[in-house]
């Protein structure tokens, strides 16, 4: 039977383990089964039983033996099995943080690394456990309203509310801050807020970049222009959406003026105005101008360009006697470059 070596390696987090999935084929390949070996020694750790192998996860791999059973069990790094096949579920993610998110009958709740269901099957839907936290949605009955609303908010590992079911979206937490949603008449708005619930970046933005990347967040600010109705009879609204960046004070680092931009790379943001695009730096300068079609790649100090329909290399003014120091921040055309 030939044996053929998948390359993707397992990880445990974030960090490599000494194991790597190995696929035998069958026939055709049909009947696929996967299991462990030591890469380094070719030993064989698990065999192959399994349809799929996940990721290590707080020392915990999710395996599923038949994907039509749809039964999840959960095996350590030498192979032997932890938590059985746990079959009164109908999903179960990888761990995070010492909990596994499950699902049955449409609710969501928790299991614990011994298999044993500590946080209860109430929720409408869930995310993974990030910084101690982990975002959940609640139905919530409305006298109002025959079918209810569904709100977002936090629980810790021990299922306490540690952030009130209010919003109409959040994302998980990162370094501390969350980005959360509410419904402000006809507009949707977005701030952060911190661990303890408390609104630390004023909930006042069209639209939020996913969290701060060296101290910046893209931010969005929309303005009606007019109303107006379609061929199909529909209302819509013509928006004027502006965006920039803010710090973690909440404050515009860089003014909110660009109809498009992309994020921080070495340096330097795609930004665009009518269709253009140009470079700028951290503070917001201008170093590209904006007056090209296209920005391909671009590095902290050349970027490849195309003005109408051909292509060129610009670069920054490095010099390079003994130690190499730009000497001018502006890019500059300095060829053209074959496409």
């Amino acid at each position: 039977m030939k044996i053929k070596q998948n390359k993707n390696i397992l990880k445990d987090g974030d960090r490599h383990i000494n194991y790597q999935l190995v696929h035998d084929f069958k026939g055709k390949g049909k009947n696929c089964k996967a299991g462990l070996i030591n890469r380094t020694t070719g030993e064989v750790v698990v065999d192959y039983l399994y349809d799929a192998i996940w990721r290590f996860n707080d020392g915990l791999c999710r395996v599923i033996k038949d994907m039509k059973s749809n039964q999840y069990s959960f095996i350590d790094k030498t192979g032997a099995e932890i938590i059985p096949p746990l079959t009164q579920y109908d999903f179960v993610d990888d761990f995070s943080e010492g909990l596994a998110l499950v699902k049955s009958n449409d609710k969501f709740g928790y299991i614990d690394t011994t298999g044993d269901l500590v946080i209860p099957l109430k929720y409408t839907g869930a995310n993974r456990f990030k910084e101690s936290l982990a975002a959940v949605i609640l139905f919530i009955p409305n006298s109002d309203d025959q079918f209810g609303v569904l709100r977002y908010g936090f629980i810790d590992k021990s299922g306490r509310e540690v952030v009130p079911f209010r919003y109409r979206h959040v994302q998980d937490f990162k370094d501390g801050l969350a980005i959360v949603c509410v419904k402000d008449g006809e507009d949707y708005k977005y701030g952060f807020i911190d661990k303890t619930s408390e609104v630390v970046i004023p909930i006042m933005y069209d639209w939020l970049d996913t969290y701060f990347i060296d101290g910046l967040c893209c931010a969005g600010i929309f303005t009606e222009i007019e109303r107006f109705i379609d061929r199909d009879g529909i209302e819509r609204v013509k928006l004027d959406k502006k965006y920039g960046f803010i710090n973690k004070k909440g404050e515009w680092k860089i003014q909110p003026k660009y109809r498009s931009v992309g994020c921080f790379y070495k340096g330097l943001c795609r930004v665009g105005i009518n269709g253009k695009k140009g470079l700028i730096n951290r503070n917001g300068k201008i170093v590209l101008p904006i007056i090209y079609n296209e920005i391909e790649y671009h590095s902290f100090s050349k970027a490849r360009v195309r003005l109408n329909g051909e292509w060129f290399l610009a670069k920054k003014k490095i010099y390079r006697k003994k130690k190499p120091q730009i000497i001018e921040e502006s890019l500059t055309i300095i060829s053209t470059f074959p496409k």
